[in-house]
């Protein structure tokens, strides 16, 4: 597929979305519908002096390329599904402590055992080489 035929299919999904969320009324109050229709948008003057030049549109579709480029790369989108799940991201740093209290608890009994070890064949018999036999 050639950049331009992925682009328009971007831009049709984007102008579904629009569409749709258009369409939800149930989520706006009464209120914010009255007051939008006793003040209707005030639409900015266009200048006429300066057009939208073809190179400042390709700008700006090069930009919203490399935005694009970008979101895809850091896999935001994954990041965002990840953090939209309390519960799951409560999960995942639980685990995470439990495997990392784990690790800790290993390591320190290792050190602790190699300490004991190095004393007891330093000290002649007595009460360290006692000691250790109960192990």
């Amino acid at each position: 597929m050639t950049n331009q035929h992925v682009e328009t299919q971007e831009l049709k999904s984007i102008e579904d979305a629009i569409r749709h969320l258009s369409k939800k009324r149930h989520v706006i109050s009464d209120t914010a519908i009255q007051a939008k229709a006793a003040h209707p948008p005030v639409k900015p003057a266009r200048s006429v002096s300066s057009p939208p030049t073809t190179a400042v549109i390709e700008e700006f579709n090069h930009s919203v390329a490399l935005l694009l480029g970008f979101v895809k790369h850091t896999q935001l989108d994954v990041v965002a599904h990840i953090a939209s799940s309390p519960a799951r991201v409560l999960v995942i740093n639980l685990l995470m402590g439990v495997i990392r209290g784990i690790g800790f608890a290993i390591g320190a009994l290792l050190i602790a055992g190699i300490t004991v070890m190095m004393v007891a064949n330093r000290l002649p018999t007595g009460w360290v080489s006692r000691f250790v036999a109960l192990f």
